[in-house]
């Protein structure tokens, strides 16, 4: 066996074996979602180029850091001389991050892996944060979003800093957006072909992605993933048979959205209000089939969001403020609340904390109703 695994370079659903007199190779790296570069030819970071950092990245110590995380994924103990091959392939781009999959070979394992890198000044600085982010919530959150593995700085071949880290690729889950007339959404699954999902499948996607995000909230600090948007692709979903499964693929900020030093049981359960209206709103924003026009979710997103929000409370560990569970304190402290008092508490959330322009629009005509049946759901 060699004492080096062989790597293999893709580009988008190529075969592994993109070379550096193709054409290809010396393609703009894109700057968006869409595929297309914001530079012109040229310009900017080639992506035969960013592909050669992220092979210096991951070769880096002997292969070390790689064949630490494929032992972890596949639950063996392999050193770097194990590894045969590596498929390192450019698969997305986002306004920041350019995701590349690595298929990792070690005789009869295959790990699948992540690298997450940036190029520009904002997405390099973006991605040291993340990567914190993800290593901080490991410990409440670790099953249902990616593990990391290692990070670093690299250059490229002609001279450009990239930051990337390693991380665990998600592997059979896929990105979902709301669909049609927002009753049901639509899956985009490579593999399978786009599906829909409705009904009660439907609700328990949003009911774990509430309970997610209510198991990283910090009771104590009021610090919780943020900013995040269905429309990005945050969370994704395998369904398969039986109930879906649903993670949270990014954590590109973990900040206190609440500015108030004090504690106490009021002030907490005050936070944790603002925690769920905001939670509420934003999980019915998206973008009509991923790059449409913002839709808004139906009433089944409100119930599924109370439901998980309820579950992910009843996992959290009991506040040093509050001297019963979270729950029963929480349900005691939103009887005290009428409808038109929770709605001037919500009213300015959408415009305090930043979202898509496009969104604010929707969430003003549908805020009204949307913290009425939020209410009586709260108190049923």
């Amino acid at each position: 066996m060699s004492n080096q695994p062989e790597i293999h370079f893709a580009i988008g659903d190529a075969a592994p074996s993109v070379r550096p007199d193709e054409g290809v190779w010396s393609a703009p790296l894109p700057q968006n979602r869409s595929g297309i570069s914001a530079n012109g030819p040229g310009d900017g970071v080639q992506c035969g180029d960013y592909l050669t950092a992220v092979g210096e990245f991951i070769s880096r110590d002997g292969f070390r850091m790689l064949s630490a995380a494929a032992s972890r994924l596949t639950r063996a103990d392999l050193t770097p001389g194990d590894l045969d091959s590596i498929i390192v392939r450019l698969v997305k781009h986002g306004a920041f991050y350019h995701p590349v999959k690595l298929e990792v070979s070690a005789g009869k394992h295959v790990a699948h892996l992540v690298v997450n890198g940036a190029v520009s000044d904002v997405g390099r600085e973006g991605i040291g944060q993340e990567y914190r982010n993800l290593q901080r919530l490991a410990s409440v959150a670790g099953r249902w979003i990616p593990e990391v593995f290692g990070r670093g700085e690299c250059t490229t071949p002609a001279g450009h800093p990239v930051s990337l880290f390693l991380a665990e690729w998600i592997e059979g889950f896929c990105e979902f957006h709301l669909t049609g007339d927002s009753g049901a959404i639509v899956v985009w699954d490579p593999e399978r072909g786009n599906y829909h999902l409705t009904g009660d499948v439907l609700k328990r996607v949003y009911a774990e992605a509430a309970r997610i995000l209510t198991l990283c909230y910090d009771i104590e600090t009021f610090e919780q993933v943020f900013p995040w948007h269905h429309a990005s692709g945050d969370f994704v979903v395998r369904h398969r048979d039986g109930l879906p499964e649903v993670r949270l693929i990014t954590v590109r900020g973990y900040v206190a959205l609440i500015d108030n030093p004090d504690r106490d049981e009021a002030i907490v359960l005050q936070a944790l209000l603002v925690f769920l209206l905001n939670l509420s709103i934003r999980m019915r924003l998206d973008r009509l089939d991923g790059t449409g026009s913002v839709a808004w979710a139906g009433p089944f997103v409100l119930e599924a969001v109370v439901c998980g929000f309820f579950r992910g409370l009843a996992q959290k560990s009991d506040s040093r403020w509050i001297d019963r569970p979270l729950v029963d304190a929480f349900r005691e402290h939103i009887l005290d609340w009428s409808p038109t008092e929770l709605l001037e508490l919500a009213a300015p959330l959408a415009e305090a904390f930043p979202v898509q322009q496009a969104d604010l629009p929707v969430i003003r005509d549908h805020l009204e109703s949307h913290v009425h049946e939020l209410h009586r759901l709260l108190i049923a």
